[in-house]
């Protein structure tokens, strides 16, 4: 479990994971948040940190059980795996029985591990086929002979209702998504007022109005027209009140702030969800950016050293680049501070990494090097510094060593099994800072509410 640096890390992980979900479980520890709600519930504790990889898993069944759940839905769930065992070991005249306890004993370890059984309808689906196989010859068929027609009639009546109710709520989430496609598409195309017009004959649920505070924002941006910015501030309003907990929309409120002139408010409003998830690139970025334009060079200095440790990649977005060029000796000072407090060799290979990374773009070759080396000696998977020094390789002349520095770097990228083995990347693939910064919340979004997100 701890031989390596990636399992002490993914055990690592696990157990703050763990811990995280214990703060959630003792806010409604009878009954729980809900089924399918464990992402939902986990997000404001753990996926609000953008130094550990967005994950919709939790780390063991139980864990999953006890946020969705509850203790009372988490004994009921146990006390049903109880009677499987013991019917299945009542019956181990049947050889088959045996397979199946085995399976399930199995299965239960595997949860525990990592959970995935209540993730996915398929894996479902199997353990209930393994469910079928365990009853006995003396199966006890329940009959209806003894209940009255009118009894018969109402649990028909109310079956109907709620058989009705849910292909209305399936119908009516189908055509949600079909507008805001068709509003998506729109927008890309310039269609703004079209855009809207299909935004608009969507429902007032949450992912909706979130996206339509997206699309009125981005209106914004091209049109200039204050009408689009009250429209995305009434949604948003709509939104909060019906999902306060939700981080991203305090954060949004404060982008819509900035829109309309405000910085102060947004300001105050980002440090106080910075000062609870510090590691948070959507308030980060924003934050430097508002303190850059108000001229506070200590304060935006160091906000731009926490997004670079963070995402060393956005050393080479579009604001970083400008503000190279007009502004040079800002730029300078940041990167001659990040490079003058060198990492201990002892630290994790991913903070090597990130240190090799900025050498490398601040042209320190030789010091690139060393750090991009000793973060592979370490962990091997990463697969930028093959790149990096695969580039100072051949800006040295050493080709053949390049060139299989490069090989490595494609392998890691493409994986053993792409189609075509003669294909070598020798260049970084192009920073796209927004596809990198919405990532996680893209994938949250479409957990949650099974909608794509309204992002261009």
């Amino acid at each position: 479990m701890n031989k390596t640096i990636s399992q002490r890390q993914s055990f690592d992980s696990r157990i703050l994971a763990s811990k995280d979900a214990w703060k959630i479980i003792k806010t409604k520890e009878c009954f729980g948040f809900g089924n399918g709600s464990y992402t939902y519930a986990i997000d404001k504790v753990s996926n609000q940190d953008f130094t550990h990889e967005y994950t919709s898993y939790a780390p063991n069944i139980i864990i999953q059980l006890m946020i969705e759940n509850g203790i009372i839905g988490t004994i009921l769930f146990f006390l049903l795996f109880l009677c499987i065992l013991i019917e299945s070991y009542c019956n181990k005249r049947n050889k088959f029985n045996l397979f199946i306890i085995i399976a399930l004993i199995c299965l239960f370890i595997k949860e525990c591990t990592l959970s995935i059984i209540l993730n996915f309808f398929i894996a479902s689906f199997m353990f209930y086929c393994i469910l079928a196989f365990i009853q006995g010859d003396n199966v006890v068929i329940l009959k209806c002979d003894n209940i009255s027609n009118r009894i018969k009639y109402i649990l028909l009546i109310i079956s109907t209702i709620f058989y009705v109710y849910g292909e209305k709520c399936f119908l009516q989430h189908r055509s949600d998504e079909i507008n805001n496609l068709k509003s998506i598409d729109e927008y890309k195309n310039g269609n703004y007022k079209i855009a809207a017009y299909y935004m608009e004959k969507t429902s007032k649920y949450i992912p909706y109005l979130v996206n339509r505070c997206l699309l009125y924002m981005n209106c914004y941006e091209h049109k200039k027209q204050s009408k689009y910015l009250f429209i995305a501030e009434q949604s948003l309003k709509i939104a909060h009140n019906e999902s306060k907990g939700n981080v991203f929309l305090c954060f949004l409120y404060s982008k819509l702030l900035i829109l309309k002139g405000q910085q102060s408010k947004a300001y105050l409003i980002l440090k106080k969800i910075n000062k609870l998830y510090p590691n948070n690139l959507f308030v980060l970025r924003n934050l430097f950016i508002i303190t850059y334009n108000s001229k506070k060079t200590k304060e935006s200095s160091y906000y731009l050293k926490r997004i670079l440790s963070i995402a060393p990649k956005f050393i080479n977005n579009n604001v970083i680049k400008e503000i190279k060029k007009i502004d040079y000796s800002f730029y300078n000072n940041i990167i001659t501070s990040i490079l003058s407090q060198e990492p201990s060799f002892s630290d994790p290979p991913q903070q090597l990494a990130t240190f090799g990374y900025i050498a490398y773009y601040s042209g320190k070759d030789n010091l690139a090097k060393k750090f991009l080396k000793k973060s592979l000696l370490e962990l091997p998977s990463l697969s930028t510094p093959w790149l990096l020094l695969g580039n100072i390789m051949e800006n040295e002349g050493k080709q053949d060593e390049a060139i299989i520095l490069f090989k490595r770097y494609t392998l890691l990228l493409n994986g053993a099994f792409h189609i075509n083995h003669s294909e070598l990347l020798n260049t970084e693939q192009d920073f796209d800072e927004n596809e990198y910064i919405w990532k996680d919340y893209i994938l949250k979004f479409d957990d949650w509410y099974k909608s794509k997100l309204f992002i261009i």
